[in-house]
């Protein structure tokens, strides 16, 4: 397999990697700055954010076909599991180290929150989208927390604060590390950002076929029925992450 090494630069993320000319989809090698160490993301180098204009996601989550099994423990999930150019879950770990990548500003670094956008693609054929402006996990001794969670744009949001499909706070759990109160990876069938009463969204789910509804047990988004006016089920869906 080709990789595109791009050491020599000690690129950060795949914006920064858009903007240096590498402007293909495909795999690439990031230094991660949380651990001093190269990951390989699959950088989406044609969405563009409705919030900043700038192309270039790190590729954290991908289903379309349903090769890959999502129903897996906590060890995979935190190193990650399936293949980069196809379906795969990038690891807990890499996404936690893809968030805290430091940027310098007048020789002060700080950390910039990343944007977390979601795709989503039914059986219909009906694309909807949505970015949230600041996404950040904690590390393993806090069990993946999202530590921060900012506000939501775009056509699969549901504005209801009551209601959030991803809500923030929210340890990681899989069914041999599970956090909830009623066995929510068990009942959901993947691990999750579950909230105590296994929460509004699972996109880690059981794959649906062609022919079946959106429902708890499979990849889940409270918002989709409520927005569209249908409840058919999700055929792609894919989770990204820019600075």
């Amino acid at each position: 397999m080709h990789y595109k090494l791009l050491t020599l630069f000690a690129l950060i993320d795949c914006s920064e990697t858009y903007l240096r000319g590498y402007k293909n989809n495909g795999i690439y090698l990031l230094w991660l700055q949380q651990g001093y160490r190269f990951g390989l993301f699959y950088c989406d180098m044609d969405t563009m954010s409705e919030l900043t204009n700038k192309r270039g996601w790190a590729v954290f989550q991908k289903r379309f076909n349903g090769v890959v099994n999502f129903d897996r423990k906590w060890n995979e999930y935190s190193k990650g599991f399936g293949t980069l150019n196809g379906e795969h879950w990038a690891g807990l770990e890499n996404i936690f180290s893809v968030t805290r990548q430091l940027y310098s500003e007048a020789k002060v670094k700080r950390i910039q929150p990343p944007r977390l956008r979601i795709d989503f693609e039914d059986w219909d054929g009906l694309r909807l989208y949505v970015e949230i402006d600041k996404f950040v996990v904690r590390g393993a001794e806090d069990q993946y927390r999202i530590s921060a969670l900012g506000s939501a744009y775009g056509s699969a949001t549901y504005i209801d604060s009551n209601r959030a499909s991803m809500p923030g706070g929210v340890v990681f759990s899989t069914t041999d590390n599970d956090n909830t109160y009623r066995k929510c990876p068990t009942r959901r069938n993947g691990g999750w950002w579950f909230p105590r009463e296994c929460g509004l969204s699972n996109l880690n789910g059981h794959y649906s076929k062609s022919y079946a509804y959106m429902d708890f047990y499979h990849m889940y988004w409270h918002a989709w029925p409520e927005i569209v006016g249908r409840s058919t089920a999700l055929r792609r869906v894919s989770m990204k992450i820019q600075h």
